[in-house]
């Protein structure tokens, strides 16, 4: 069976809205499309409209800087309303949704593994680190990897080549704050993805998240849930002023 394929993302929604804000949905989504919503705030309330499936739902904190992430999806269907996340005070946020053909619309996700979260500001953990592999079961899924920072980033390399998968990157919002990024790539026959590392370019450092999960075909596979992986700083340094 074929691996679900990327369609397209949508236009990123920034936000300090203290009650709720709206996300766009990507050009080009058709009914039956699988739609992943991918949000970083520094909001810590995240309320989810109805029909979605939270997957992924972290929160990482460093010198009282918190920043949650949370990654959902949903069957698309024609006319289906733009979603409102809602939300509690005037912190920023940001929101995209991400969307995809030919998965398996009874269980889209297959894998969710469970993300490396960073919490501190040590210079030495600029780059996000993704530590947690994770393994198919089925075969022709879509792996993706993605990533959120409390504050902005210059660049993030792009992932080579690995276990069979050829990577291609779909989002990378170092300029937003929060930021995010958001990448993919089909692996054809059910097996591991190892851990990977992602350099980061500046201009500093804040909590961040990252990890992997694989998107099911039509027709196979079921959410399984991974490990955990944590890092906290062996040292605090001074708190920057966020931008």
């Amino acid at each position: 069976m074929p691996s679900p394929t990327y369609v397209a993302t949508g236009v990123i929604t920034g936000s300090v809205s203290p009650t709720s804000y709206d996300v766009a949905w990507p050009a080009g989504i058709t009914t039956s499309d699988v739609a992943f919503l991918e949000i970083a705030s520094r909001d810590t309330t995240v309320t989810l409209p109805a029909g979605w499936t939270l997957f992924r739902d972290t929160t990482v904190d460093a010198l009282s800087q918190p920043m949650r992430t949370c990654l959902a999806w949903k069957v698309y269907t024609s006319g289906d309303a733009a979603p409102t996340i809602g939300a509690s005070n005037g912190l920023a946020k940001t929101a995209v949704i991400h969307a995809y053909r030919g998965a398996n619309t009874a269980a889209a996700v297959h894998v969710a593994g469970t993300p490396s979260n960073y919490e501190g500001t040590d210079l030495a953990f600029m780059d996000f680190v993704l530590s947690n592999g994770i393994t198919t079961s089925v075969a022709d899924c879509t792996i993706v990897y993605w990533g959120t920072r409390r504050t902005t980033f210059t660049s993030v390399a792009t992932m080579s080549t690995h276990s069979g998968i050829t990577w291609a990157e779909r989002l990378e919002s170092g300029g937003t704050n929060p930021s995010m990024f958001w990448g993919d790539g089909a692996l054809a026959a059910a097996g591991a993805v190892a851990s990977a590392t992602l350099t980061t370019a500046g201009p500093n450092v804040r909590p961040w998240s990252a990890g992997y999960f694989a998107i099911a075909p039509a027709g196979g596979g079921a959410t399984v849930a991974e490990h955990v992986s944590s890092r906290r700083a062996a040292r605090r340094l001074p708190a920057l002023l966020d931008l």
